[in-house]
């Protein structure tokens, strides 16, 4: 007797007109969930299934990986005089003589300290030469534009 009710009623709600004039507002807005499997190895899981089912092929002799990383750079020639061209050809592309001169405080810090354009180039750090008083600009492109030259202008 009740189920005829629940029924009957059900019906009844079907039956009824639908109004044609809802506004957007009025629908509820539908939400997906997609649970993606977990990849943990416990016994019977997606992971180790897929390890006994299709394992990894034996790795290929010979063949070159990509690297995320450029490759090593080659600057030719004497490293302090490279150091000095370098500095030379970043003064060149400036018109003003405090920028120049800036350049040249950047090319005696790094020769100081030791350093080549490509201890320079791997730590691509502009914040080793603003601490020593470079300003900030000059030193971003001084550690920057390294591998710039190299590829373009130094050739071997």
């Amino acid at each position: 007797m009740i189920r005829e009710q629940i029924y009957r009623a059900e019906r009844q709600r079907l039956e009824r007109p639908r109004p044609h004039n809802r506004n957007a507002s009025d629908k509820l807005p539908s939400y997906y969930y997609h649970k993606r499997p977990s990849n943990t190895d416990h016994a019977g899981s997606r992971v180790a299934r897929d390890k006994i089912y299709n394992p990894a092929p034996p790795p290929l002799e010979h063949t070159a990986t990509p690297s995320i990383y450029p490759p090593e750079l080659h600057i030719p020639g004497l490293l302090d005089l490279a150091v000095k061209e370098y500095s030379t050809w970043q003064q060149s592309r400036l018109s003003d003589e405090t920028l120049k001169a800036e350049v040249g405080k950047a090319c005696e810090v790094a020769l100081d300290d030791g350093l080549d354009l490509t201890q320079i180039e791997e730590d691509k750090n502009p914040d080793y030469f603003t601490q020593r008083g470079i300003k900030w600009g000059i030193a971003r492109r001084f550690v920057k534009d390294i591998r710039l030259l190299a590829e373009n202008v130094m050739v071997a």
